[in-house]
């Protein structure tokens, strides 16, 4: 059986249907190059970076140089017993703590908070308890990102299954409710 992602569960309640296809494709490709280059540099290598993704790498490695550590960058984890898939952007080390990292370059989304939370339950699947929950806004003019703290993240996880019981129930050719 084929188990949904995390962005998947959550994309009905993304405010994206009244922005423009040509528009919201272009923010696409930019976030997938933004989020491929931030992680060339967590994994200790040196990007390419365009011209028009330069900003937001830069803003990047503002908040980049307080890492002490990298844990997790990308990689697919399952919660095999809840029934989900997801792909944390990056668990790094912090002041000697796990931080999980959800790197944004959009406008602050109310599903930021219940996509974070289902992180961590990922989180846990590997051992590691995020001490903290950011979601690192970066900004094209290259300055300072801002950083979004999840702060209740049990309500967060529960809108999370919420969503994702309706996903099941909505998607049963994919393995949801029958």
């Amino acid at each position: 059986m084929d188990l949904p992602s995390v962005t998947e569960v959550l994309a009905p309640w993304s405010r994206f249907d009244r922005v423009p296809a040509a528009i919201l494709e272009s923010a696409a490709a930019r976030g997938t190059a933004v989020h491929a280059a931030c992680a060339t540099i967590a994994r200790g290598g040196v990007p390419v970076v365009a011209p028009e993704i330069q900003g937001y790498v830069d803003s990047y490695y503002l908040v980049f140089e307080q890492v002490q550590e990298v844990l997790l960058v990308e990689e697919e984890l399952i919660d095999t017993l809840t029934g989900y898939v997801g792909h944390p952007d990056q668990i790094v080390v912090v002041r000697g703590k796990p931080v999980l990292w959800d790197l944004k370059t959009g406008p602050l989304q109310k599903t930021w908070f219940p996509q974070m939370a289902a992180y961590y339950d990922l989180a846990l699947t590997r051992g590691i308890a995020p001490h903290r929950c950011q979601a690192i806004q970066l900004f094209p003019d290259g300055s300072t990102p801002r950083a979004f703290d999840l702060k209740d993240r049990l309500t967060a996880f529960k809108a999370f299954m919420a969503c994702l019981q309706a996903w099941r129930y909505f998607n049963p050719d994919k393995g949801g409710v029958k």
